[in-house]
């Protein structure tokens, strides 16, 4: 089953289409990756609306195996096990936005709990990036490959509820999610930050 999934431009209240059909996902099947092994750059818990969003890490993309062993649609080379994991709570207000940010041609591979995602140049440039709406709770796998075999490359890995991308590089604090006004709070924050500056 294929799902195919937009990329938004951040800006106006009325989002921008920029690319579309890049991001997809799939499950079922056999794959040659395992998503639950260790990871090579850390792993961390995350629950929604965390205290500085986006979470932030720099890895190395790259690795030895071609994308495509999991799915012909996805693109680049990765390492054997996932790069990150992250273990997420959600609570289903918003969209989850992995992206990698680098100087070089990256793609992205992410296995979460409702299956396996592939992108390659969704967010700006040539960075990939992937969005998943009512992202489920659980482990998310994630892979930074590089589009050309034999490169590796310095990336940041990007999880955010807020979106995230190379133009749009600021953090937002959210507020203590314990309460419904919390939430609201939240919310608002997020619509004001979409405005133009």
């Amino acid at each position: 089953m294929c799902l195919w999934t937009v990329a938004l431009e951040r800006g106006s209240m009325s989002r921008a289409i920029t690319s579309i059909c890049a991001a997809i996902a799939f499950t079922g099947g056999s794959y040659a990756q395992n998503p639950n092994l260790p990871p090579h750059f850390g792993a961390v818990e995350i629950r929604t609306a965390w205290e500085m969003d986006p979470f932030l890490v720099d890895i190395q993309s790259g690795g030895p195996i071609q994308a495509s062993t999991i799915s012909s649609a996805c693109r680049g080379w990765i390492a054997d096990k996932p790069d990150y994991a992250i273990y997420f709570t959600g609570a289903g207000i918003w969209d989850v936005t992995i992206s990698a940010i680098s100087e070089a041609d990256t793609t992205l591979v992410v296995h979460s709990p409702s299956g396996w995602y592939c992108d390659d140049d969704s967010g700006e440039g040539l960075d990939p990036q992937i969005v998943i709406g009512s992202p489920p709770s659980g482990r998310y796998s994630i892979w930074i490959g590089s589009y050309s075999e034999g490169t590796y490359a310095d990336a940041r890995l990007a999880f955010s509820e807020h979106g995230y991308t190379r133009s749009i590089q600021r953090r937002v604090r959210a507020p203590d999610l314990n309460a419904e006004e919390s939430r609201a709070a939240a919310r608002a924050l997020f619509e004001n930050w979409r405005e133009p500056d």
